[in-house]
């Protein structure tokens, strides 16, 4: 897991494609499915790219290969809909995205991997993490 830097997102955005690995419901159920193409917007907590996803792919790993392996730079968590609410491009009866629809995800901060490694550390600011409640059994 990686934080990148907006320099080289941008030069990620030219040069290299981000891969969604994940588990589409469109898909055989237990298969693991790839896609690859561009990043097209950062935001300081977003990434928006044109890589194909479906239901099902909300939460797998955006990752980047830096020459070295694969790194996790983001968590995918939405994918564009069509007017009725369905996926474009997912199942045969459906066409794909119009031009400049992105998908999008989660970027992975530095307080991100901070929190991934040192999990016990205390958190304040609104991503801090709460305890829930026990429900009565």
């Amino acid at each position: 897991m990686e934080a990148l830097h907006d320099s080289e997102l941008a030069r990620t955005a030219v040069a290299r494609r981000l891969v969604i690995a994940g588990y589409p419901a469109d898909r055989p159920i237990g298969t693991l499915w790839r896609h690859a193409e561009r990043l097209k917007k950062v935001t300081p907590r977003r990434l928006f790219y044109s890589v194909d996803t479906c239901p099902g792919h909300s939460g797998s790993p955006v990752l980047l290969d830096r020459g070295r392996g694969f790194a996790v730079i983001g968590v995918h968590t939405s994918g564009v809909l069509d007017a009725e609410g369905r996926p474009y491009g997912c199942g045969r009866d459906t066409v794909l995205a119009p031009p400049g629809l992105l998908n999008a995800g989660v970027r992975v901060t530095p307080a991100m991997v901070e929190a991934i490694r040192r999990p016990e550390a205390p958190r304040s600011g609104p991503w801090r993490m709460v305890e829930l409640p026990r429900e009565a059994v």
